[in-house]
């Protein structure tokens, strides 16, 4: 069983030519996972896991000449858990975009992170990408992006490779189409395992049905594919060690959600979500079903 409680705050300041927000967000997972013992028997036991994410971050754009726009950011991470590393991490990120005409615009972006895990060496994350946005009108809008990544985490090949999203987007009357393929490198202590750092390539599609004003319904369905490249922090984790060679995951997952606005603030939505997780290591594969509640608060 998983419980996630999220809490997020940011205050904007906005004036014709730049903007501030700070803000701080508050992840916490508890949740049971297994490890196994030392020994010529492999068995589960269980151990209770609670994951405690705080970020604090400070986001800043300016306008430069008409069409430019520069935007940074920085966010300082601190993660507490019960089993897996603590760790304190830093992130910051810069990017250009500029208006190339009504329909279109073209950005670059690059990022710098740096993890420090508790009882281990600290690492860094270097990012850095192209991309354009176009809007076909009236329906239609496509982007594509396309970076490299170069991380001191893993050796080897595995520590640089190539990123990218390909992303269109249908807006009719009462339905909208949201097509997704990926590639990238993603951090997962902010999941319920942390496994270190994961290459992952992500296909998805999400229909989203507004059937009546206040009344709208998703359906949402991905397949990921994904690399562990840490296999030292995921058997610190876990106490599952793969065999045979990095542990990788095929994950399919649909999701259904129905959202009714209750007031111009507030939105209350019920989701319903299907995990199929076939892993090398077969401990990790399992089949799951979950149900989930919110009511979301909107400040305009």
């Amino acid at each position: 069983m998983v419980t996630t409680e999220v809490f997020g705050a940011s205050l904007a300041h906005a004036r014709d030519t730049w903007s501030i927000t700070p803000k701080y967000n508050l992840t916490l997972i508890d949740f049971s996972t297994s490890g196994t013992t030392v020994g010529p028997t492999t068995t589960a036991t269980p151990t209770d896991e609670r994951n405690e994410i705080h970020v604090l971050g400070l986001d800043g754009t300016l306008h430069a000449l008409p069409r430019n726009v520069i935007a940074a950011g920085y966010e300082y991470t601190i993660g507490r858990f019960r089993v897996a590393p603590d760790f304190t991490g830093h992130l910051g990120r810069v990017s250009l975009t500029r208006e190339v005409d009504p329909q279109m615009t073209a950005s670059a972006t690059a990022s710098y992170a740096h993890r420090e895990p508790d009882g281990s060496a600290a690492f860094d994350i270097w990012r850095g990408d192209v991309g354009i946005r176009r809007d076909l009108r009236p329906r239609y809008l496509v982007e594509a992006r396309v970076g490299y990544f170069a991380t001191d985490a893993v050796k080897g090949d595995d520590g640089t490779g190539v990123e990218y999203l390909a992303q269109g987007t249908y807006s009719g009357r009462w339905v909208t189409l949201i097509a997704t393929s990926s590639r990238s490198l993603a951090e997962t202590f902010a999941t319920t395992v942390n496994a270190g750092v994961v290459r992952q390539q992500r296909s998805a599609l999400e229909i989203r049905l507004e059937l009546a004003p206040p009344l709208t319904v998703s359906l949402r369905g991905s397949h990921t594919e994904s690399t562990f490249l840490q296999a030292a922090t995921l058997a610190t984790t876990t106490g599952i060690a793969a065999t045979g060679g990095q542990r990788r995951d095929t994950t399919i997952e649909g999701t259904i959600e129905i959202g009714y606005k209750l007031s111009r603030v507030l939105t209350l939505s019920l989701r319903y979500t299907r995990v199929d997780l076939d892993s090398s290591v077969r401990t990790f594969s399992y089949v799951s079903n979950r149900v989930g509640a919110a009511l979301t608060a909107t400040f305009e």
